[in-house]
Protein backbone atom coordinates (compact mmCIF):
# COMPACT_ATOMS: atom_id res chain seq x y z
CA UNK A 1 0.00 0.00 0.00
CA UNK A 2 1.46 3.34 -0.98
CA UNK A 3 2.01 6.02 1.64
CA UNK A 4 0.69 9.40 0.61
CA UNK A 5 4.15 10.96 1.03
CA UNK A 6 5.30 8.92 -1.96
CA UNK A 7 2.86 10.74 -4.23
CA UNK A 8 4.03 13.98 -5.77
CA UNK A 9 0.71 15.70 -5.18
CA UNK A 10 1.05 15.30 -1.41
CA UNK A 11 3.61 17.35 0.50
CA UNK A 12 3.81 18.26 4.22
CA UNK A 13 2.47 21.70 4.98
CA UNK A 14 0.90 21.96 1.56
CA UNK A 15 -1.71 24.42 2.84
CA UNK A 16 1.04 27.04 2.97
CA UNK A 17 0.97 27.21 -0.83
CA UNK A 18 -0.85 30.40 -1.87
CA UNK A 19 -2.80 28.66 -4.65
CA UNK A 20 -4.03 26.02 -2.26
CA UNK A 21 -5.06 28.68 0.24
CA UNK A 22 -7.26 30.14 -2.48
CA UNK A 23 -8.60 26.68 -3.35
CA UNK A 24 -9.83 25.95 0.18
CA UNK A 25 -12.77 28.41 0.00
CA UNK A 26 -13.55 27.17 -3.52
CA UNK A 27 -13.65 23.55 -2.38
CA UNK A 28 -15.86 24.52 0.56
CA UNK A 29 -18.30 26.34 -1.72
CA UNK A 30 -18.48 23.36 -4.08
CA UNK A 31 -19.90 21.23 -1.29
CA UNK A 32 -22.39 23.85 -0.11
CA UNK A 33 -20.53 25.57 2.72
CA UNK A 34 -20.91 29.32 3.20
CA UNK A 35 -18.13 31.70 4.26
CA UNK A 36 -19.06 31.35 7.93
CA UNK A 37 -18.30 27.61 7.69
CA UNK A 38 -14.74 28.09 6.35
CA UNK A 39 -13.05 27.79 9.78
CA UNK A 40 -14.80 24.43 10.34
CA UNK A 41 -13.87 23.21 6.85
CA UNK A 42 -10.21 24.29 7.19
CA UNK A 43 -9.95 22.77 10.67
CA UNK A 44 -11.32 19.46 9.40
CA UNK A 45 -8.86 19.47 6.50
CA UNK A 46 -5.87 20.21 8.74
CA UNK A 47 -6.92 17.51 11.17
CA UNK A 48 -7.12 14.80 8.54
CA UNK A 49 -3.58 15.77 7.45
CA UNK A 50 -2.04 15.76 10.91
CA UNK A 51 -4.17 13.74 13.31
CA UNK A 52 -3.46 9.98 13.39
CA UNK A 53 -6.88 9.55 15.02
CA UNK A 54 -8.88 11.15 12.21
CA UNK A 55 -10.27 7.64 11.61
CA UNK A 56 -10.96 4.77 13.97
CA UNK A 57 -10.59 1.19 12.80
CA UNK A 58 -13.12 -1.51 13.63
CA UNK A 59 -13.25 -5.12 12.52
CA UNK A 60 -16.44 -6.92 11.53
CA UNK A 61 -16.72 -10.65 10.75
CA UNK A 62 -17.08 -11.74 7.15
CA UNK A 63 -19.78 -14.21 6.17
CA UNK A 64 -17.23 -16.78 4.98
CA UNK A 65 -14.79 -16.32 7.86
CA UNK A 66 -12.13 -13.79 8.74
CA UNK A 67 -12.61 -10.10 9.41
CA UNK A 68 -13.12 -6.96 7.37
CA UNK A 69 -11.51 -3.73 8.60
CA UNK A 70 -13.60 -0.57 8.46
CA UNK A 71 -11.96 2.85 8.85
CA UNK A 72 -14.62 5.18 10.25
CA UNK A 73 -13.97 8.95 9.94
CA UNK A 74 -14.48 11.24 12.94
CA UNK A 75 -17.75 13.16 13.22
CA UNK A 76 -16.58 16.38 11.53
CA UNK A 77 -14.86 14.57 8.67
CA UNK A 78 -17.94 12.37 8.20
CA UNK A 79 -20.05 15.52 7.76
CA UNK A 80 -17.68 16.92 5.13
CA UNK A 81 -17.50 13.61 3.26
CA UNK A 82 -21.29 13.35 3.13
CA UNK A 83 -21.39 16.79 1.52
CA UNK A 84 -18.73 15.78 -1.01
CA UNK A 85 -20.78 12.70 -1.82
CA UNK A 86 -24.11 14.52 -2.23
CA UNK A 87 -22.89 17.76 -3.84
CA UNK A 88 -20.19 16.46 -6.19
CA UNK A 89 -19.96 12.69 -6.60
CA UNK A 90 -23.64 11.77 -6.93
CA UNK A 91 -24.51 14.78 -9.06
CA UNK A 92 -21.70 14.24 -11.56
CA UNK A 93 -21.64 10.48 -11.82
CA UNK A 94 -22.97 8.80 -14.95
CA UNK A 95 -23.00 5.03 -14.35
CA UNK A 96 -21.32 2.72 -16.80
CA UNK A 97 -23.44 0.18 -18.72
CA UNK A 98 -22.56 -2.65 -16.35
CA UNK A 99 -22.51 -0.84 -12.96
CA UNK A 100 -25.45 -1.31 -10.57
CA UNK A 101 -23.92 -0.45 -7.18
CA UNK A 102 -24.41 2.62 -4.97
CA UNK A 103 -26.65 4.50 -7.41
CA UNK A 104 -30.03 4.41 -5.67
CA UNK A 105 -30.87 7.64 -7.47
CA UNK A 106 -29.37 9.28 -10.55
CA UNK A 107 -29.01 13.01 -11.07
CA UNK A 108 -29.94 14.10 -14.59
CA UNK A 109 -28.46 17.59 -15.03
CA UNK A 110 -30.27 18.07 -18.36
CA UNK A 111 -33.78 17.64 -16.94
CA UNK A 112 -36.13 20.15 -15.38
CA UNK A 113 -35.28 21.02 -11.77
CA UNK A 114 -38.15 18.98 -10.31
CA UNK A 115 -37.33 15.96 -12.51
CA UNK A 116 -33.55 15.75 -12.17
CA UNK A 117 -33.50 12.93 -9.64
CA UNK A 118 -34.32 9.69 -11.46
CA UNK A 119 -34.72 6.11 -10.25
CA UNK A 120 -31.30 4.51 -10.12
CA UNK A 121 -29.93 0.98 -9.92
CA UNK A 122 -29.68 -1.64 -7.19
CA UNK A 123 -29.09 -5.30 -6.46
CA UNK A 124 -32.42 -5.91 -8.21
CA UNK A 125 -31.44 -4.23 -11.47
CA UNK A 126 -28.12 -6.06 -11.22
CA UNK A 127 -29.95 -9.39 -11.10
CA UNK A 128 -32.65 -8.45 -13.63
CA UNK A 129 -30.03 -7.42 -16.20
CA UNK A 130 -29.24 -11.12 -16.58
CA UNK A 131 -32.90 -11.91 -17.34
CA UNK A 132 -33.81 -8.99 -19.59
CA UNK A 133 -34.17 -10.19 -23.21
CA UNK A 134 -32.13 -8.59 -25.97
CA UNK A 135 -33.69 -6.45 -28.73
CA UNK A 136 -34.06 -9.43 -31.09
CA UNK A 137 -35.05 -12.02 -28.51
CA UNK A 138 -38.06 -14.24 -29.15
CA UNK A 139 -38.75 -14.89 -25.48
CA UNK A 140 -40.06 -12.58 -22.76
CA UNK A 141 -37.19 -13.50 -20.49
CA UNK A 142 -33.55 -14.40 -21.03
CA UNK A 143 -32.73 -17.75 -19.41
CA UNK A 144 -29.02 -18.12 -18.56
CA UNK A 145 -27.61 -21.63 -18.34
CA UNK A 146 -24.29 -20.92 -16.63
CA UNK A 147 -22.67 -18.26 -14.48
CA UNK A 148 -19.24 -16.91 -13.53
CA UNK A 149 -18.58 -14.67 -10.52
CA UNK A 150 -15.32 -12.76 -9.99
CA UNK A 151 -14.41 -10.71 -6.90
CA UNK A 152 -11.62 -8.18 -6.60
CA UNK A 153 -9.00 -8.52 -3.89
CA UNK A 154 -8.82 -5.69 -1.32
CA UNK A 155 -11.05 -3.48 -3.45
CA UNK A 156 -10.72 -0.27 -1.44
CA UNK A 157 -7.01 -0.54 -0.48
CA UNK A 158 -6.17 -1.20 -4.15
CA UNK A 159 -7.52 2.26 -5.12
CA UNK A 160 -4.61 4.59 -4.39
CA UNK A 161 -4.76 8.33 -3.79
CA UNK A 162 -3.41 9.20 -7.24
CA UNK A 163 -6.44 7.52 -8.86
CA UNK A 164 -8.77 9.48 -6.57
CA UNK A 165 -6.94 12.71 -7.40
CA UNK A 166 -7.44 12.14 -11.13
CA UNK A 167 -11.17 11.59 -10.57
CA UNK A 168 -11.52 14.85 -8.64
CA UNK A 169 -9.42 16.74 -11.17
CA UNK A 170 -11.78 15.58 -13.92
CA UNK A 171 -14.90 16.46 -11.90
CA UNK A 172 -13.74 19.89 -10.71
CA UNK A 173 -11.38 20.96 -13.50
CA UNK A 174 -8.96 22.35 -10.91
CA UNK A 175 -5.89 20.45 -9.59
CA UNK A 176 -5.73 22.49 -6.37
CA UNK A 177 -9.33 21.76 -5.44
CA UNK A 178 -8.76 18.13 -6.45
CA UNK A 179 -5.86 17.92 -3.97
CA UNK A 180 -8.02 19.17 -1.14
CA UNK A 181 -10.91 16.82 -1.93
CA UNK A 182 -8.48 13.92 -2.28
CA UNK A 183 -7.02 14.56 1.17
CA UNK A 184 -10.54 14.61 2.58
CA UNK A 185 -11.37 11.26 0.93
CA UNK A 186 -8.28 9.05 1.37
CA UNK A 187 -6.59 7.60 4.41
CA UNK A 188 -3.08 6.16 4.48
CA UNK A 189 -2.78 6.58 0.75
CA UNK A 190 -5.93 4.75 -0.37
CA UNK A 191 -9.72 4.69 -0.11
CA UNK A 192 -10.93 3.90 3.43
CA UNK A 193 -13.68 1.33 3.66
CA UNK A 194 -16.20 3.05 5.91
CA UNK A 195 -16.11 6.59 4.48
CA UNK A 196 -19.30 7.92 2.78
CA UNK A 197 -17.27 8.98 -0.27
CA UNK A 198 -15.55 5.65 -0.93
CA UNK A 199 -18.31 3.64 -2.71
CA UNK A 200 -19.02 6.32 -5.33
CA UNK A 201 -15.31 7.02 -5.81
CA UNK A 202 -14.89 3.29 -6.40
CA UNK A 203 -17.51 3.49 -9.15
CA UNK A 204 -15.77 6.48 -10.72
CA UNK A 205 -12.35 4.82 -10.62
CA UNK A 206 -13.77 1.64 -12.21
CA UNK A 207 -15.29 3.45 -15.21
CA UNK A 208 -12.53 2.56 -17.70
CA UNK A 209 -12.53 -1.04 -16.50
CA UNK A 210 -16.32 -1.21 -16.82
CA UNK A 211 -16.21 0.03 -20.41
CA UNK A 212 -13.44 -2.41 -21.34
CA UNK A 213 -15.32 -5.36 -19.84
CA UNK A 214 -18.64 -4.33 -21.39
CA UNK A 215 -16.98 -4.11 -24.81
CA UNK A 216 -15.40 -7.54 -24.45
CA UNK A 217 -18.13 -9.53 -22.73
CA UNK A 218 -21.55 -7.88 -23.11
CA UNK A 219 -22.31 -9.48 -26.44
CA UNK A 220 -23.45 -12.73 -28.00
CA UNK A 221 -24.58 -15.26 -25.39
CA UNK A 222 -22.99 -13.32 -22.53
CA UNK A 223 -24.29 -10.71 -20.10
CA UNK A 224 -21.96 -8.95 -17.62
CA UNK A 225 -22.73 -6.73 -14.62
CA UNK A 226 -20.82 -5.28 -11.68
CA UNK A 227 -22.07 -4.61 -8.15
CA UNK A 228 -19.33 -2.97 -6.03
CA UNK A 229 -16.31 -5.24 -6.56
CA UNK A 230 -18.36 -8.29 -7.64
CA UNK A 231 -18.52 -9.09 -11.36
CA UNK A 232 -21.15 -11.51 -12.67
CA UNK A 233 -21.06 -13.04 -16.15
CA UNK A 234 -23.95 -15.24 -17.32
CA UNK A 235 -24.16 -17.22 -20.53
CA UNK A 236 -26.94 -18.81 -22.54
CA UNK A 237 -24.57 -21.69 -23.16
CA UNK A 238 -24.44 -24.57 -20.74
CA UNK A 239 -20.77 -24.04 -19.97
CA UNK A 240 -18.42 -21.04 -19.64
CA UNK A 241 -15.09 -21.90 -21.24
CA UNK A 242 -12.00 -21.55 -18.99
CA UNK A 243 -10.48 -19.33 -21.69
CA UNK A 244 -13.27 -16.81 -21.06
CA UNK A 245 -12.47 -16.88 -17.34
CA UNK A 246 -8.77 -16.30 -17.95
CA UNK A 247 -9.42 -13.49 -20.41
CA UNK A 248 -11.79 -11.68 -18.03
CA UNK A 249 -9.24 -11.87 -15.21
CA UNK A 250 -6.52 -10.59 -17.55
CA UNK A 251 -8.62 -7.56 -18.53
CA UNK A 252 -9.34 -6.73 -14.88
CA UNK A 253 -5.73 -7.06 -13.75
CA UNK A 254 -4.44 -5.14 -16.79
CA UNK A 255 -6.30 -2.13 -15.33
CA UNK A 256 -4.41 -2.49 -12.06
CA UNK A 257 -6.99 -4.29 -9.92
CA UNK A 258 -6.00 -7.66 -8.40
CA UNK A 259 -8.53 -10.51 -8.55
CA UNK A 260 -9.26 -12.74 -5.56
CA UNK A 261 -8.56 -16.08 -7.26
CA UNK A 262 -10.14 -18.03 -4.39
CA UNK A 263 -13.52 -16.38 -5.08
CA UNK A 264 -13.62 -17.00 -8.83
CA UNK A 265 -16.62 -19.34 -9.14
CA UNK A 266 -18.54 -20.80 -12.06
CA UNK A 267 -21.38 -23.28 -12.22
CA UNK A 268 -24.25 -24.49 -14.40
CA UNK A 269 -27.98 -24.23 -13.89
CA UNK A 270 -28.34 -27.99 -14.04
CA UNK A 271 -25.92 -28.31 -11.10
CA UNK A 272 -27.52 -25.71 -8.81
CA UNK A 273 -29.57 -22.53 -8.93
CA UNK A 274 -28.05 -19.48 -10.54
CA UNK A 275 -27.64 -16.66 -8.05
CA UNK A 276 -26.73 -13.00 -8.69
CA UNK A 277 -25.82 -10.77 -5.72
CA UNK A 278 -27.58 -13.19 -3.39
CA UNK A 279 -30.84 -13.38 -5.38
CA UNK A 280 -31.94 -16.56 -7.16
CA UNK A 281 -32.79 -15.91 -10.80
CA UNK A 282 -35.57 -18.10 -12.15
CA UNK A 283 -36.92 -19.16 -15.53
CA UNK A 284 -40.21 -17.25 -15.60
CA UNK A 285 -40.94 -13.63 -16.53
CA UNK A 286 -43.88 -13.56 -14.07
CA UNK A 287 -41.69 -14.35 -11.06
CA UNK A 288 -38.05 -13.89 -12.04
CA UNK A 289 -36.53 -13.72 -8.53
CA UNK A 290 -36.59 -15.59 -5.26
CA UNK A 291 -34.53 -15.54 -2.07
CA UNK A 292 -32.50 -18.49 -0.79
CA UNK A 293 -34.30 -20.22 2.06
CA UNK A 294 -31.70 -19.12 4.62
CA UNK A 295 -32.06 -15.46 3.62
CA UNK A 296 -35.86 -15.71 3.76
CA UNK A 297 -35.58 -17.03 7.32
CA UNK A 298 -33.28 -14.13 8.22
CA UNK A 299 -35.83 -11.73 6.76
CA UNK A 300 -38.61 -13.30 8.83
CA UNK A 301 -36.49 -13.14 12.00
CA UNK A 302 -35.65 -9.47 11.39
CA UNK A 303 -39.34 -8.64 10.97
CA UNK A 304 -40.33 -10.45 14.18
CA UNK A 305 -37.52 -8.70 16.05
CA UNK A 306 -38.73 -5.31 14.76
CA UNK A 307 -42.26 -5.94 16.07
CA UNK A 308 -40.85 -7.06 19.43
CA UNK A 309 -38.95 -3.75 19.55
CA UNK A 310 -42.21 -1.87 18.99
CA UNK A 311 -43.84 -3.91 21.75
CA UNK A 312 -41.12 -3.32 24.32
CA UNK A 313 -40.90 0.39 23.47
CA UNK A 314 -44.66 0.86 23.88
CA UNK A 315 -44.68 -1.14 27.13
CA UNK A 316 -41.79 0.86 28.61
CA UNK A 317 -43.42 4.17 27.63
CA UNK A 318 -46.74 3.13 29.20
CA UNK A 319 -45.02 2.09 32.45
CA UNK A 320 -43.13 5.38 32.71
CA UNK A 321 -46.29 7.39 31.99
CA UNK A 322 -48.24 5.46 34.63
CA UNK A 323 -45.49 6.13 37.17
CA UNK A 324 -45.30 9.80 36.19
CA UNK A 325 -41.57 9.51 35.40
CA UNK A 326 -41.60 9.99 31.63
CA UNK A 327 -39.52 13.09 30.96
CA UNK A 328 -39.44 14.94 27.63
CA UNK A 329 -36.00 13.65 26.60
CA UNK A 330 -36.97 10.01 27.14
CA UNK A 331 -40.29 10.49 25.34
CA UNK A 332 -38.51 11.94 22.30
CA UNK A 333 -35.98 9.10 22.30
CA UNK A 334 -38.73 6.47 22.44
CA UNK A 335 -40.67 8.20 19.67
CA UNK A 336 -37.53 8.29 17.51
CA UNK A 337 -36.89 4.59 18.15
CA UNK A 338 -40.44 3.73 17.08
CA UNK A 339 -40.06 5.75 13.87
CA UNK A 340 -36.75 4.04 13.12
CA UNK A 341 -38.29 0.62 13.75
CA UNK A 342 -41.23 1.31 11.43
CA UNK A 343 -38.72 2.51 8.83
CA UNK A 344 -36.89 -0.78 9.28
CA UNK A 345 -40.15 -2.73 8.79
CA UNK A 346 -40.97 -0.76 5.65
CA UNK A 347 -37.49 -1.44 4.30
CA UNK A 348 -37.65 -5.18 4.96
CA UNK A 349 -41.14 -5.66 3.54
CA UNK A 350 -40.32 -3.34 0.63
CA UNK A 351 -37.31 -5.54 -0.08
CA UNK A 352 -39.56 -8.62 -0.18
CA UNK A 353 -41.96 -6.79 -2.51
CA UNK A 354 -39.12 -6.00 -4.90
CA UNK A 355 -38.05 -9.64 -4.95
CA UNK A 356 -41.48 -11.30 -5.12
CA UNK A 357 -43.87 -8.62 -6.36
CA UNK A 358 -47.47 -9.22 -5.24
CA UNK A 359 -46.86 -12.96 -4.72
CA UNK A 360 -45.17 -12.73 -1.33
CA UNK A 361 -44.05 -16.03 0.24
CA UNK A 362 -46.16 -17.63 3.02
CA UNK A 363 -43.52 -16.61 5.57
CA UNK A 364 -44.39 -12.94 5.07
CA UNK A 365 -48.15 -13.53 5.19
CA UNK A 366 -47.78 -15.40 8.49
CA UNK A 367 -45.86 -12.43 9.85
CA UNK A 368 -48.68 -10.11 8.70
CA UNK A 369 -50.97 -11.94 11.14
CA UNK A 370 -48.50 -11.41 13.97
CA UNK A 371 -48.17 -7.72 13.02
CA UNK A 372 -51.94 -7.22 13.19
CA UNK A 373 -52.20 -8.89 16.60
CA UNK A 374 -49.49 -6.71 18.11
CA UNK A 375 -49.96 -3.34 16.36
CA UNK A 376 -53.46 -3.44 14.79
CA UNK A 377 -51.85 -2.62 11.44
CA UNK A 378 -52.93 -5.05 8.71
CA UNK A 379 -50.64 -6.42 6.05
CA UNK A 380 -52.66 -4.70 3.32
CA UNK A 381 -52.39 -1.35 5.10
CA UNK A 382 -48.64 -1.79 5.40
CA UNK A 383 -48.27 -2.72 1.72
CA UNK A 384 -50.35 0.29 0.73
CA UNK A 385 -48.07 2.58 2.76
CA UNK A 386 -45.03 1.09 1.07
CA UNK A 387 -46.49 1.41 -2.43
CA UNK A 388 -47.46 5.05 -1.85
CA UNK A 389 -44.05 6.10 -0.58
CA UNK A 390 -41.51 3.46 -1.52
CA UNK A 391 -38.59 3.57 0.98
CA UNK A 392 -35.72 3.28 -1.51
CA UNK A 393 -32.84 3.84 0.92
CA UNK A 394 -34.31 1.53 3.58
CA UNK A 395 -34.96 -1.19 1.01
CA UNK A 396 -31.41 -1.03 -0.29
CA UNK A 397 -29.94 -1.01 3.21
CA UNK A 398 -32.09 -4.00 4.18
CA UNK A 399 -31.00 -5.82 1.03
CA UNK A 400 -27.31 -5.22 1.67
CA UNK A 401 -27.63 -6.36 5.28
CA UNK A 402 -29.53 -9.53 4.37
CA UNK A 403 -27.54 -10.56 1.33
CA UNK A 404 -24.11 -9.41 2.52
CA UNK A 405 -21.34 -10.69 0.27
CA UNK A 406 -23.34 -13.63 -1.06
CA UNK A 407 -21.95 -14.98 -4.33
Amino acid sequence: MRDKRQLGIFIPGFLEDSMLKLAVPQAARMIGYEEKHLPFFSRTLRRVLSDPNAYRSVQIPKRLGGYRTLDIPNHDLMQVQRRIHSCILVRRYVPSPICHSFVGKLYDRSGAAEERWQAGRSIFTNAFAHLAPGPRARRDVRIPSSILTVDLKEAYPSIAADRVFRVYQELTGDPWTAQILTHLSVWRGCLPQGAPTSPMLQNLVYRELDVALATEFNKGPFRLTRYADDFTLTSLRGYIDPKIVIHLIEVVEAHGFPVNRQKVLRWRRKDRRLRVTGINIRRTAERPFSLPRKKLEQLRAALFYAVKTLQSTARYEAERRAAGTLDTTTAKALDQLQKQTWGRIHGLVGFAVQVYGDELPPTIYKWFGFLREETEVTGEELLQQIRESFPVSEVQRSGRELLGDSP
